[in-house]
Protein backbone atom coordinates (compact mmCIF):
# COMPACT_ATOMS: atom_id res chain seq x y z
CA UNK A 1 0.00 0.00 0.00
CA UNK A 2 3.21 2.74 0.87
CA UNK A 3 4.23 1.41 -2.87
CA UNK A 4 0.35 2.00 -4.28
CA UNK A 5 0.14 5.51 -2.45
CA UNK A 6 3.67 6.55 -4.05
CA UNK A 7 2.89 6.32 -7.36
CA UNK A 8 -0.44 7.98 -7.10
CA UNK A 9 1.51 11.26 -5.89
CA UNK A 10 3.89 10.91 -8.70
CA UNK A 11 1.20 10.42 -11.42
CA UNK A 12 -0.44 13.41 -9.24
CA UNK A 13 3.68 15.15 -9.57
CA UNK A 14 3.71 14.35 -13.63
CA UNK A 15 0.22 16.17 -13.80
CA UNK A 16 -1.37 12.73 -14.91
CA UNK A 17 -4.79 13.43 -12.91
CA UNK A 18 -7.15 11.08 -14.16
CA UNK A 19 -4.84 8.85 -13.87
CA UNK A 20 -4.16 9.36 -10.16
CA UNK A 21 -7.10 9.33 -9.25
CA UNK A 22 -8.18 6.08 -11.09
CA UNK A 23 -5.36 4.52 -9.19
CA UNK A 24 -6.48 6.39 -5.85
CA UNK A 25 -9.88 4.52 -6.24
CA UNK A 26 -8.78 1.10 -7.43
CA UNK A 27 -6.64 1.17 -4.25
CA UNK A 28 -9.65 1.96 -1.74
CA UNK A 29 -11.71 -0.78 -3.78
CA UNK A 30 -8.83 -3.16 -2.59
CA UNK A 31 -8.99 -1.44 1.23
CA UNK A 32 -11.33 1.34 1.58
CA UNK A 33 -9.59 2.46 4.91
CA UNK A 34 -5.86 3.11 3.45
CA UNK A 35 -5.29 6.84 4.67
CA UNK A 36 -2.97 7.34 1.44
CA UNK A 37 -5.27 6.72 -1.16
CA UNK A 38 -7.86 9.01 0.35
CA UNK A 39 -4.93 12.07 0.78
CA UNK A 40 -4.07 11.75 -2.27
CA UNK A 41 -8.26 11.88 -3.49
CA UNK A 42 -8.23 14.88 -1.30
CA UNK A 43 -5.02 16.58 -2.42
CA UNK A 44 -6.42 15.69 -6.49
CA UNK A 45 -9.74 17.73 -5.53
CA UNK A 46 -11.71 14.72 -5.20
CA UNK A 47 -13.84 15.79 -2.39
CA UNK A 48 -12.62 13.09 0.19
CA UNK A 49 -11.92 13.80 3.65
CA UNK A 50 -8.84 11.67 4.49
CA UNK A 51 -9.15 12.27 8.15
CA UNK A 52 -12.52 11.03 9.21
CA UNK A 53 -10.63 7.43 9.02
CA UNK A 54 -7.69 8.32 11.01
CA UNK A 55 -7.58 7.69 14.46
CA UNK A 56 -7.81 10.57 17.33
CA UNK A 57 -4.24 10.17 18.33
CA UNK A 58 -0.86 11.28 15.87
CA UNK A 59 0.20 7.91 15.35
CA UNK A 60 -1.74 7.34 11.73
CA UNK A 61 -0.71 10.99 10.76
CA UNK A 62 3.04 10.63 11.40
CA UNK A 63 2.86 6.69 9.86
CA UNK A 64 1.69 8.82 7.01
CA UNK A 65 3.87 11.77 6.82
CA UNK A 66 6.81 8.77 6.90
CA UNK A 67 5.78 7.54 3.53
CA UNK A 68 6.13 11.09 2.01
CA UNK A 69 9.47 11.71 3.92
CA UNK A 70 11.26 8.83 2.67
CA UNK A 71 10.26 9.70 -0.47
CA UNK A 72 11.64 13.52 0.05
CA UNK A 73 7.90 14.61 -0.62
CA UNK A 74 8.46 16.54 2.47
CA UNK A 75 5.67 19.01 1.47
CA UNK A 76 3.50 16.64 1.93
CA UNK A 77 4.62 15.40 4.98
CA UNK A 78 4.87 18.42 6.31
CA UNK A 79 0.93 19.14 5.38
CA UNK A 80 -0.44 15.87 7.00
CA UNK A 81 1.91 16.61 10.26
CA UNK A 82 0.08 20.20 10.68
CA UNK A 83 -3.24 18.41 10.60
CA UNK A 84 -2.22 16.06 13.83
CA UNK A 85 -5.02 16.53 15.86
CA UNK A 86 -3.37 16.05 19.29
CA UNK A 87 -1.08 19.25 19.51
CA UNK A 88 -0.07 18.42 23.24
CA UNK A 89 2.30 15.66 21.86
CA UNK A 90 6.01 16.45 21.14
CA UNK A 91 7.50 14.21 18.64
CA UNK A 92 5.06 15.78 16.12
CA UNK A 93 7.44 18.91 16.63
CA UNK A 94 10.32 16.75 16.39
CA UNK A 95 9.12 15.52 13.40
CA UNK A 96 8.38 19.04 11.74
CA UNK A 97 12.00 20.40 13.13
CA UNK A 98 13.54 17.29 11.03
CA UNK A 99 11.40 18.03 7.66
CA UNK A 100 11.89 22.46 8.42
CA UNK A 101 14.13 23.05 10.48
CA UNK A 102 12.55 25.59 11.90
CA UNK A 103 13.55 26.72 15.33
CA UNK A 104 10.02 27.17 16.66
CA UNK A 105 9.11 23.47 16.39
CA UNK A 106 12.47 22.55 18.22
CA UNK A 107 11.44 24.51 21.19
CA UNK A 108 7.68 23.41 20.94
CA UNK A 109 8.85 19.84 21.31
CA UNK A 110 11.14 20.33 24.17
CA UNK A 111 8.12 22.45 26.32
CA UNK A 112 5.05 19.61 25.43
CA UNK A 113 4.17 17.60 27.97
CA UNK A 114 6.30 14.06 28.01
CA UNK A 115 3.55 12.20 29.10
CA UNK A 116 2.58 9.18 26.93
CA UNK A 117 5.70 10.25 24.34
CA UNK A 118 7.18 6.90 23.68
CA UNK A 119 9.14 6.94 20.71
CA UNK A 120 9.33 3.46 18.94
CA UNK A 121 10.46 3.41 15.52
CA UNK A 122 13.56 3.51 13.48
CA UNK A 123 12.92 6.92 11.81
CA UNK A 124 12.99 8.47 15.47
CA UNK A 125 15.91 7.41 16.26
CA UNK A 126 16.87 9.80 13.08
CA UNK A 127 14.66 12.74 13.88
CA UNK A 128 15.86 12.64 17.95
CA UNK A 129 19.44 12.59 17.02
CA UNK A 130 18.91 15.66 15.00
CA UNK A 131 17.21 16.95 17.99
CA UNK A 132 19.85 16.02 20.42
CA UNK A 133 22.49 17.33 18.42
CA UNK A 134 20.94 20.52 19.01
CA UNK A 135 21.15 20.31 22.83
CA UNK A 136 17.99 19.49 23.53
CA UNK A 137 17.80 17.72 26.85
CA UNK A 138 14.21 16.58 26.65
CA UNK A 139 14.91 14.93 23.13
CA UNK A 140 17.92 13.24 25.06
CA UNK A 141 15.32 11.44 27.62
CA UNK A 142 13.20 10.15 25.00
CA UNK A 143 15.93 8.79 23.11
CA UNK A 144 17.45 7.08 26.08
CA UNK A 145 14.12 5.48 26.25
CA UNK A 146 14.00 4.21 22.58
CA UNK A 147 17.69 2.61 23.21
CA UNK A 148 16.88 1.09 26.37
CA UNK A 149 14.18 -0.15 25.25
CA UNK A 150 15.74 -1.97 22.25
CA UNK A 151 18.61 -3.31 24.47
CA UNK A 152 21.31 -0.59 23.92
CA UNK A 153 21.52 0.02 27.35
CA UNK A 154 24.78 1.70 27.55
CA UNK A 155 24.13 4.45 24.95
CA UNK A 156 20.51 4.88 27.04
CA UNK A 157 22.94 5.93 30.74
CA UNK A 158 24.85 8.55 28.55
CA UNK A 159 21.95 10.17 27.46
CA UNK A 160 19.94 10.03 30.89
CA UNK A 161 22.93 11.27 32.33
CA UNK A 162 23.80 13.79 30.21
CA UNK A 163 20.49 15.31 31.11
CA UNK A 164 19.54 14.21 34.33
CA UNK A 165 20.33 17.50 36.22
CA UNK A 166 19.23 19.38 33.60
CA UNK A 167 15.26 18.41 33.31
CA UNK A 168 12.92 18.38 36.50
CA UNK A 169 11.85 15.05 35.26
CA UNK A 170 11.57 12.40 38.41
CA UNK A 171 10.83 9.28 35.41
CA UNK A 172 14.94 10.37 34.96
CA UNK A 173 16.56 8.93 37.59
CA UNK A 174 13.73 6.43 38.22
CA UNK A 175 15.19 4.92 34.71
CA UNK A 176 18.46 5.71 35.69
CA UNK A 177 18.01 3.66 38.77
CA UNK A 178 16.92 0.84 36.33
CA UNK A 179 20.44 0.78 34.42
CA UNK A 180 22.33 0.74 37.97
CA UNK A 181 20.84 -1.81 39.88
CA UNK A 182 20.13 -4.42 36.50
CA UNK A 183 23.36 -3.49 34.20
CA UNK A 184 25.71 -2.37 36.50
CA UNK A 185 24.92 -3.84 39.75
CA UNK A 186 25.43 -0.53 41.72
CA UNK A 187 23.01 -1.23 44.38
CA UNK A 188 24.06 2.32 45.79
CA UNK A 189 23.21 4.72 42.88
CA UNK A 190 19.77 3.05 42.04
CA UNK A 191 18.97 3.48 45.35
CA UNK A 192 20.30 6.89 45.20
CA UNK A 193 18.39 7.86 42.18
CA UNK A 194 14.81 6.45 43.10
CA UNK A 195 15.29 7.86 46.36
CA UNK A 196 15.61 11.42 44.15
CA UNK A 197 12.80 10.02 42.35
CA UNK A 198 10.14 10.20 44.64
CA UNK A 199 11.54 12.81 46.06
CA UNK A 200 11.01 15.45 42.97
CA UNK A 201 7.33 13.88 42.83
CA UNK A 202 5.51 12.90 46.47
CA UNK A 203 2.80 12.02 44.39
CA UNK A 204 3.41 9.40 42.14
CA UNK A 205 2.18 6.43 43.59
CA UNK A 206 4.17 4.24 40.73
CA UNK A 207 7.43 5.17 41.46
CA UNK A 208 6.83 4.84 45.53
CA UNK A 209 5.54 1.09 44.67
CA UNK A 210 8.93 0.59 42.84
CA UNK A 211 11.16 2.56 45.35
CA UNK A 212 9.73 0.34 47.68
CA UNK A 213 10.27 -3.09 45.00
CA UNK A 214 13.86 -1.85 45.10
CA UNK A 215 13.95 -1.93 49.01
CA UNK A 216 12.61 -5.17 48.85
CA UNK A 217 15.64 -6.78 46.89
CA UNK A 218 17.94 -5.05 48.98
CA UNK A 219 16.29 -7.08 51.58
CA UNK A 220 15.99 -3.55 53.65
CA UNK A 221 14.71 -4.77 57.11
CA UNK A 222 10.34 -5.02 56.75
CA UNK A 223 10.27 -2.92 59.59
CA UNK A 224 11.66 0.42 57.52
CA UNK A 225 9.55 -0.45 54.58
CA UNK A 226 6.52 -1.00 56.95
CA UNK A 227 7.62 2.71 58.43
CA UNK A 228 7.87 4.31 55.24
CA UNK A 229 4.77 2.57 53.95
CA UNK A 230 3.16 4.43 56.94
CA UNK A 231 4.30 8.00 56.11
CA UNK A 232 3.25 7.86 52.54
CA UNK A 233 -0.51 6.17 53.82
CA UNK A 234 -2.24 8.22 51.20
CA UNK A 235 -0.44 6.46 48.39
CA UNK A 236 -1.13 2.78 49.35
CA UNK A 237 -4.58 2.58 48.08
CA UNK A 238 -4.04 4.06 44.75
CA UNK A 239 -2.31 0.99 43.21
CA UNK A 240 -3.86 -2.66 44.35
CA UNK A 241 0.06 -3.60 43.76
CA UNK A 242 0.97 -1.10 46.53
CA UNK A 243 -2.10 -1.38 48.89
CA UNK A 244 -0.97 -5.40 48.78
CA UNK A 245 2.64 -5.34 49.48
CA UNK A 246 1.56 -2.85 52.45
CA UNK A 247 -0.60 -5.82 53.72
CA UNK A 248 1.77 -8.15 53.26
CA UNK A 249 4.40 -6.11 55.66
CA UNK A 250 1.51 -6.27 58.51
CA UNK A 251 0.91 -9.85 58.27
CA UNK A 252 5.06 -10.04 58.74
CA UNK A 253 4.72 -7.99 61.33
CA UNK A 254 2.05 -9.89 63.06
CA UNK A 255 -0.85 -7.39 62.87
CA UNK A 256 -3.19 -9.61 61.56
CA UNK A 257 -6.60 -7.77 62.53
CA UNK A 258 -5.36 -4.73 60.52
CA UNK A 259 -4.65 -6.81 57.88
CA UNK A 260 -7.63 -8.57 57.45
CA UNK A 261 -9.52 -5.62 57.92
CA UNK A 262 -8.17 -3.66 55.59
CA UNK A 263 -8.60 -6.55 52.71
CA UNK A 264 -11.90 -6.86 53.39
CA UNK A 265 -12.93 -2.83 53.70
CA UNK A 266 -10.88 -3.04 49.65
CA UNK A 267 -12.12 -4.00 46.18
CA UNK A 268 -9.16 -5.58 44.76
CA UNK A 269 -8.94 -5.64 40.70
CA UNK A 270 -6.84 -8.65 39.33
CA UNK A 271 -3.21 -7.82 37.25
CA UNK A 272 -1.09 -9.58 35.25
CA UNK A 273 1.39 -10.61 37.66
CA UNK A 274 0.02 -10.23 40.80
CA UNK A 275 -2.27 -13.06 40.41
CA UNK A 276 -2.47 -14.96 44.04
CA UNK A 277 -0.80 -12.19 45.89
CA UNK A 278 -4.07 -10.69 47.61
CA UNK A 279 -5.31 -14.28 48.17
CA UNK A 280 -2.09 -15.23 49.54
CA UNK A 281 -2.33 -12.09 52.08
CA UNK A 282 -5.62 -13.09 53.24
CA UNK A 283 -5.09 -16.70 53.90
CA UNK A 284 -2.42 -15.79 55.80
CA UNK A 285 -3.94 -13.26 57.95
CA UNK A 286 -6.57 -15.37 58.87
CA UNK A 287 -4.41 -18.50 59.89
CA UNK A 288 -2.45 -15.74 62.07
CA UNK A 289 -5.64 -14.77 63.62
CA UNK A 290 -6.20 -18.57 64.21
CA UNK A 291 -2.73 -18.87 65.94
CA UNK A 292 -3.42 -16.45 68.00
CA UNK A 293 -6.64 -17.59 70.05
CA UNK A 294 -6.73 -18.74 72.84
CA UNK A 295 -5.87 -22.75 74.12
CA UNK A 296 -9.06 -23.48 75.01
CA UNK A 297 -12.21 -25.20 73.72
CA UNK A 298 -14.12 -21.79 72.83
CA UNK A 299 -10.36 -20.57 71.69
CA UNK A 300 -9.87 -23.47 69.33
CA UNK A 301 -13.58 -23.15 67.73
CA UNK A 302 -12.95 -19.82 67.22
CA UNK A 303 -9.82 -20.95 65.49
CA UNK A 304 -11.73 -23.42 63.15
CA UNK A 305 -13.94 -20.93 62.25
CA UNK A 306 -11.10 -18.92 60.92
CA UNK A 307 -9.07 -21.27 59.59
CA UNK A 308 -12.28 -23.02 57.88
CA UNK A 309 -13.03 -19.00 56.26
CA UNK A 310 -9.26 -19.03 55.13
CA UNK A 311 -10.53 -22.42 52.41
CA UNK A 312 -12.86 -19.60 50.65
CA UNK A 313 -12.13 -16.51 48.81
CA UNK A 314 -14.86 -13.34 49.20
CA UNK A 315 -15.72 -11.67 45.95
CA UNK A 316 -13.63 -8.34 46.90
CA UNK A 317 -10.20 -9.88 46.35
CA UNK A 318 -11.41 -10.45 42.50
CA UNK A 319 -9.77 -13.99 41.86
CA UNK A 320 -11.10 -17.58 42.70
CA UNK A 321 -9.37 -20.54 43.73
CA UNK A 322 -6.49 -22.37 41.11
CA UNK A 323 -7.64 -25.76 40.90
CA UNK A 324 -4.54 -26.90 41.89
CA UNK A 325 -4.32 -25.32 45.45
CA UNK A 326 -4.99 -28.13 48.20
CA UNK A 327 -4.55 -25.87 50.72
CA UNK A 328 -2.61 -28.86 52.66
CA UNK A 329 -1.54 -26.32 55.60
CA UNK A 330 -4.78 -25.23 56.57
CA UNK A 331 -6.10 -28.67 56.87
CA UNK A 332 -3.17 -29.83 58.34
CA UNK A 333 -3.88 -26.74 61.08
CA UNK A 334 -7.57 -27.75 61.43
CA UNK A 335 -6.53 -31.67 62.18
CA UNK A 336 -4.25 -29.99 65.01
CA UNK A 337 -7.55 -28.58 66.26
CA UNK A 338 -9.99 -31.12 65.78
CA UNK A 339 -10.38 -35.00 67.54
CA UNK A 340 -11.64 -37.97 66.04
CA UNK A 341 -13.13 -38.68 62.92
CA UNK A 342 -12.66 -35.28 62.19
CA UNK A 343 -9.36 -34.95 62.88
CA UNK A 344 -9.04 -37.62 60.18
CA UNK A 345 -10.68 -36.46 57.67
CA UNK A 346 -8.74 -33.06 57.75
CA UNK A 347 -5.63 -35.24 57.93
CA UNK A 348 -6.37 -37.06 54.65
CA UNK A 349 -7.26 -33.54 53.04
CA UNK A 350 -3.87 -32.45 54.15
CA UNK A 351 -2.09 -35.82 52.93
CA UNK A 352 -3.38 -34.76 49.53
CA UNK A 353 -0.73 -33.57 46.92
CA UNK A 354 2.29 -35.02 44.90
CA UNK A 355 5.99 -34.34 45.69
CA UNK A 356 7.63 -30.98 43.87
CA UNK A 357 10.24 -29.86 45.32
CA UNK A 358 11.10 -27.03 43.26
CA UNK A 359 10.68 -23.30 43.97
CA UNK A 360 7.56 -21.52 42.85
CA UNK A 361 8.92 -19.66 39.73
CA UNK A 362 4.94 -19.14 38.43
CA UNK A 363 1.60 -17.83 40.27
CA UNK A 364 0.23 -21.30 39.74
CA UNK A 365 2.68 -22.93 40.95
CA UNK A 366 1.72 -25.15 44.22
CA UNK A 367 4.44 -24.13 47.23
CA UNK A 368 6.90 -26.76 47.62
CA UNK A 369 6.67 -26.34 51.37
CA UNK A 370 3.33 -27.74 51.23
CA UNK A 371 4.92 -30.86 50.69
CA UNK A 372 6.07 -30.51 54.49
CA UNK A 373 2.14 -30.56 55.87
CA UNK A 374 1.44 -33.39 53.70
CA UNK A 375 4.82 -35.47 55.26
CA UNK A 376 3.33 -34.13 58.78
CA UNK A 377 -0.62 -35.03 57.68
CA UNK A 378 0.70 -38.52 56.52
CA UNK A 379 2.95 -38.89 59.61
CA UNK A 380 -0.36 -38.19 61.66
CA UNK A 381 -2.10 -40.68 59.31
CA UNK A 382 0.71 -43.47 60.51
CA UNK A 383 2.06 -43.53 57.35
CA UNK A 384 5.51 -43.07 58.06
CA UNK A 385 7.17 -44.39 55.52
CA UNK A 386 5.79 -42.04 52.49
CA UNK A 387 6.34 -39.33 55.45
CA UNK A 388 10.09 -40.44 55.40
CA UNK A 389 10.21 -40.46 51.89
CA UNK A 390 9.30 -37.06 51.36
CA UNK A 391 11.65 -35.95 54.06
CA UNK A 392 14.50 -37.29 52.98
CA UNK A 393 13.92 -36.16 48.76
CA UNK A 394 13.60 -33.18 50.19
CA UNK A 395 16.60 -33.14 51.47
CA UNK A 396 18.45 -34.87 48.27
CA UNK A 397 16.85 -32.21 46.58
CA UNK A 398 18.39 -29.15 48.58
CA UNK A 399 21.79 -31.10 48.52
CA UNK A 400 21.17 -31.65 44.43
CA UNK A 401 20.01 -28.49 42.96
CA UNK A 402 21.65 -25.11 45.07
CA UNK A 403 24.27 -24.86 42.69
CA UNK A 404 21.75 -24.47 39.57
CA UNK A 405 21.54 -22.21 37.29
CA UNK A 406 17.50 -20.68 37.14
CA UNK A 407 16.12 -18.87 34.98
CA UNK A 408 13.04 -17.74 33.66
CA UNK A 409 11.28 -19.15 30.57
CA UNK A 410 10.09 -15.99 28.14
CA UNK A 411 7.18 -17.15 27.41
CA UNK A 412 6.37 -18.20 30.96
CA UNK A 413 3.08 -17.53 32.21
CA UNK A 414 2.44 -14.16 35.24
CA UNK A 415 5.56 -13.72 37.59
CA UNK A 416 4.79 -13.89 41.32
CA UNK A 417 6.83 -10.97 41.50
CA UNK A 418 6.94 -7.45 39.51
CA UNK A 419 9.83 -7.80 38.01
CA UNK A 420 11.24 -4.07 38.22
CA UNK A 421 14.33 -4.99 39.26
CA UNK A 422 16.07 -7.84 38.30
CA UNK A 423 16.27 -10.95 40.67
CA UNK A 424 19.32 -12.52 41.98
CA UNK A 425 17.86 -16.18 40.60
CA UNK A 426 20.42 -18.25 42.04
CA UNK A 427 20.72 -16.39 45.57
CA UNK A 428 16.92 -17.06 45.51
CA UNK A 429 17.58 -20.77 44.52
CA UNK A 430 20.06 -21.29 47.20
CA UNK A 431 17.91 -19.93 50.04
CA UNK A 432 14.66 -22.27 48.85
CA UNK A 433 17.05 -25.14 48.65
CA UNK A 434 18.53 -24.82 52.15
CA UNK A 435 14.89 -24.35 53.46
CA UNK A 436 13.72 -27.68 51.45
CA UNK A 437 16.82 -29.41 53.37
CA UNK A 438 15.93 -27.94 57.21
CA UNK A 439 12.19 -28.62 56.73
CA UNK A 440 13.26 -32.48 55.41
CA UNK A 441 15.17 -32.93 58.38
CA UNK A 442 12.68 -31.42 60.42
CA UNK A 443 9.60 -34.13 58.99
CA UNK A 444 12.69 -36.86 59.31
CA UNK A 445 13.27 -36.15 63.41
CA UNK A 446 9.38 -36.28 63.59
CA UNK A 447 9.56 -39.69 61.84
CA UNK A 448 11.86 -41.46 64.22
Amino acid sequence: YNVRTLKTALLRHLGLRDDAVSFAKETLSIDPLEMGARFELAKLSENSDWTEIMRADNEDYRELSMIYMEAGLDAEAREILLACPNKNEPMTYYYLYHLTGEEEWLKKAEETDSLHCFPNRLMDVVVLSKAVSKDCPMAAYYLGCLYYDKGEWEKARSLWESVENRITLPTVHRNLSLVYYNKCQDVEKARNEMELAFKMDKEDARVFFELDQLYKVMELYYGDRLANMEENKALLTRRDDLYTEYISLLNRDGQYQLAYDLIMGHKFHPWEGGEGKITGEYRRALMGLASKCEDSDKGREKARTLLKQALNFPENLGEGKLIGELDNDIYWNLACLSDGAEKEEYLNLAARGENNFSSAMYYNDQPPEMMYYRALALNGLGRKDEAKAIGEAMVEYGKEHSADRVKIDYFAVSLPDFLIYEADLAKKNVKHCENMMRLGERILQGTI
